[in-house]
This record gives structure tokens, C-alpha cells and sequence, in this order.
């Protein structure tokens, strides 16, 4: 089951320049490769579906244009999921955080730091954080490879992040 998705994984990490590894810790983490994952989100009025727990305020921001249950799909959640992921990792390009600050930001948005007592800024989300990078650290060290046969995007994406997040 982890791995029945490896190509549509390898497929739109490839489009979007990010680490298959990566995107899979994520589905890992959010929906432990549930397609058919459910959290309700009543405090922001919508619902985190499928592998990777796409909100559906979110999908339509990134372009999507179907109904809330298409994100049961595993590549339009794989899709959608990888988009926002850009997203949140092209906010981030160049920072020393890079990948802890897009991880917390693709799982809380972004309001994901917190300032402490003392001053120092922490991840309201790290429980999160650290479990991403747990099996993102797993998974460099079965040195998984790309399923065989698995091609990149071959057309170009056309729905582009746009240029602030929804409030």
C-alpha cells in the first residue's frame, strides 16, 4: 500500500522540481496512504480529503475546478498536493529552514511559528514537522527509486500558485 502510489508521487514532484521523498513523507504523515482519509476542519469551515489531506478552500485557490469529493482521487489529491507543497517551498527558497518551514507550512498555513517566552520562534505544528522528517529520513535510507516506467509531467502545468494565500 505505501507504495501504490510511487508513480503518480514521482510524476508531480518531478513537475514541480520537488523531492519525491518528501512528498511522500507528507502523504505518510497526513493520511498514512489512505486515499480515502476524512478530517473534518469545522473551526475554518471545509474538510482535509484524501492522501494528502488537501483542504478544498486550497485545491480551488491552487486551480482545481471539481467538487470536494475529486480529492478522494489519488492523483488529483497527489496533483493538488504537490502544487501547494511548490507553493509553500518557493516561499521558503533560500531560507536555512527550507523544508521544516514549507512542511509546517503545507500542515498549518501560514501562521505556523510561534514566538516562546524566551523570545525564540517554534513550530506550532513540530509534532508534525518532526514526524515528516522522520519518514522522510527512512525513506533516504531505503534509498527508494523512482518505480519503473514513471515519466515526468509531460505537459506543462497550467495552474501557477498564485500570488497570496487565501485568508
Amino acid at each position: 500500500r505505501e507504495n501504490d502510489f510511487d508513480a503518480l508521487i514521482w510524476q508531480y514532484a518531478g513537475a514541480y522540481g520537488l523531492d519525491p521523498l518528501l512528498v511522500k513523507a507528507i502523504i505518510a504523515t497526513e493520511s498514512g496512504f489512505d486515499p480515502q482519509a476524512f478530517r473534518p476542519e469545522p473551526q475554518i469551515g471545509d474538510a482535509s480529503r484524501g492522501l494528502m489531506q488537501v483542504l478544498f478552500k486550497t485545491a480551488t485557490w491552487m486551480g482545481y475546478r471539481g467538487d470536494p469529493e475529486g480529492l478522494f482521487q489519488a492523483e488529483t489529491s497527489i496533483r493538488y498536493g504537490s502544487t501547494y507543497l511548490n507553493y509553500q517551498w518557493a516561499r521558503y527558497a533560500g531560507s536555512a529552514a527550507q523544508v521544516t518551514d514549507a512542511v509546517a507550512a503545507y500542515n498549518a498555513g501560514t501562521a505556523f511559528k510561534t514566538q516562546d517566552p524566551a523570545g525564540r520562534l517554534t513550530y506550532k505544528n513540530q509534532d508534525y514537522v518532526t514526524k515528516v522528517l522522520h519518514y522522510l529520513a527512512g525513506y533516504q535510507a531505503s534509498q527508494t527509486q523512482p518505480p519503473s516506467g514513471s515519466v515526468p509531467v509531460a505537459e506543462v502545468l497550467r495552474e501557477q500558485p498564485p500570488e497570496a494565500a487565501p485568508e
